[in-house]
């Protein structure tokens, strides 16, 4: 039973292929094609081997001939062949005098004429120029040198469109070739395929040498704008033919490797190798992969980790009351937190040009070299609790700042990033300033009064002794500063004093005690002295 069911099978199997056979090669029948064409006009290039070239008895073949041959077979509609120069063809096409155009390249302005077909080879257009030559290597590197092209090539409108006036018409690529021979031109455009076919045959191939392609154009079939049912029945014929029928055509024309039958078994050790080594892969492949997704799901959650705790860190950076820059090796702002914009009032409307000027304690401007990153960069060491003031151009004003820059290493002692640090001191800076200023007011006030001045501290020593100028004492002012009042006076008096400066620290106001002296002196103490 199970023999007659595996007949079957075989049998079933054999006549589809059979039926799909048959019905392939009578699609491809010419008695199964219908088009209203009896006759077409094909017209193409003369000289671009190997899809059409002429031969010594001047007879067409190439590729696109045997093509043609075998479409008329497909079709049975009869396929009149004018192979000319390409700028005869173009004209000739345009004055009507044939149905098809071949071996066209697509361009914007010649669809606005034509309607093409599907591409069917794609060729490489790049730029020959002789061996001595150097530097050209695309279209504006051509700016200056006759440039040989074909006559009505796309590569002459291309050359055109972008500016290139010193181009050298020729009718043919051979003619091109055989110009290049003579030194007559160093430099000429051209299709490939037909490039290195007469420049062998010439034999100047090892003289010049060729670019990367300048662009790459596909050959079509076309006709004239609206001939929709002609292009339908050229597209329908060449899809008739087989993919085995273009093999052999192209291999006729293009070459075919040799195949050396000694090799065979060497071909099926090499296969049977291949297939152990497939399944020892395969196998490794299953043992790692589970290993992979463990590995895969640890290290998932670990960067999951790290992500959060980042975005933590990062969050802190941002948000740290003290302004914080990360530099490149060069100096670039790679990040910045919002303290630092603050700082130097960065804004939408506030470039670095605005930020750029600095300034010493002293009100020097520190210069480019000077200032502390660049320092930090050619020196490579860190700067610590540095003052500077940025002057702020947009809002006429300074920010004093303390700057730490430190600079991160990478494994070889290269700068990798430097990491800076600003605290605004702005505000001290300020009240020392005024208390200097105040101080100073207080100083001059108390040295114009005609009257000794002495400032105790807590204790009761001696700080300061001002006079007025010309204030004659007994003693000079060594002798009282640094020392105290129980070194100086009687103890009673000594005592007196210190009574007062109690009071004054505990009551505040001023206390006025008198003791006697050869002279008459009454001292006034108040909190401020003390």
């Amino acid at each position: 039973m199970r023999k007659k069911l595996l007949y079957l099978s075989i049998t079933f199997i054999v006549i589809i292929t059979a039926m799909t056979f048959y019905l392939r090669n009578s699609n491809g029948s010419k008695n199964s094609f219908r088009s209203s064409y009896k006759k077409i006009r094909v017209v193409m290039d003369d000289n671009y081997p190997p899809y059409v070239f002429k031969d010594t008895d001047g007879k067409l073949k190439g590729v696109l001939i045997d093509e043609w041959k075998l479409w008329e077979e497909k079709t049975g509609i009869k396929v009149e062949i004018t192979a000319t120069s390409w700028d005869n063809a173009l004209n000739s096409m345009k004055n009507n005098q044939y149905d098809v155009i071949d071996t066209m390249f697509y361009n914007e302005k010649r669809a606005l004429s034509y309607d093409f077909s599907k591409p069917y080879a794609t060729v490489d257009v790049p730029i020959f120029f002789n061996q001595n030559i150097s530097g050209i290597t695309d279209i504006d590197s051509l700016r200056g040198f006759p440039v040989a092209v074909k006559k009505g090539d796309n590569s002459e409108s291309i050359l055109k469109e972008n500016g290139i006036t010193g181009i050298i018409e020729f009718d043919s690529y051979e003619d091109i070739v055989n110009a290049a021979r003579n030194k007559k031109i160093v430099v000429f455009i051209m299709d490939k395929p037909p490039a290195l076919y007469y420049m062998y045959k010439a034999n100047i191939a090892d003289k010049f040498k060729y670019s990367a392609p300048l662009y790459i154009g596909q050959f079509h079939r076309a006709v004239k704008k609206g001939s929709s049912e002609l292009l339908s029945t050229v597209e329908d014929g060449f899809a008739l033919i087989s993919n085995k029928e273009y093999k052999d055509i192209q291999n006729k024309w293009l070459g075919s490797s040799n195949y050396y039958p000694e090799y065979l078994k060497y071909i099926k050790y090499t296969i049977a190798i291949i297939v152990i080594i497939i399944i020892l892969l395969i196998i490794i492949n299953y043992t790692l992969k589970k290993k992979v997704k463990r590995k895969t799901l640890e290290l998932t959650n670990a960067m999951s980790k790290l992500k959060t705790s980042e975005e933590r860190y990062k969050d802190l950076l941002i948000n740290l009351n003290v302004g914080v820059v990360v530099f490149s090796d060069s100096g670039r702002i790679i990040i910045s937190n919002n303290e630092f914009k603050k700082l130097v009032g960065w804004s939408e409307n506030v470039t670095s040009a605005d930020l750029i000027a600095m300034i010493n304690i002293d009100g020097s401007e520190i210069k480019d070299e000077e200032r502390p990153l660049n320092k930090v960069i050619s020196t490579k060491k860190p700067i610590h609790d540095f003052t500077l003031g940025i002057i702020r151009k947009k809002y006429n004003d300074i920010k004093w700042v303390k700057a730490d820059i430190i600079p991160e290493f990478d494994i070889n002692n290269n700068i990798e990033s430097i990491i800076a640090t600003y605290v605004d001191i702005t505000e001290r800076n300020n009240a020392v300033e005024a208390l200097r200023q105040s101080e100073g007011k207080i100083r001059t006030i108390i040295e114009t009064i005609p009257d000794l001045v002495f400032i105790l501290d807590r204790k009761g020593v001696f700080v300061d002794y001002l006079s007025a100028e010309g204030y004659k004492t007994y003693y000079s002012r060594e002798y009282f500063i640094g020392k105290c009042v129980y070194d100086i006076f009687p103890l009673e008096i000594a005592k007196g004093f210190k009574k007062s400066i109690e009071s004054v620290i505990e009551n505040g106001g001023t206390k006025i005690y008198e003791y006697p002296l050869p002279f008459d002196i009454s001292l006034s103490i108040s909190k401020l002295d003390l």
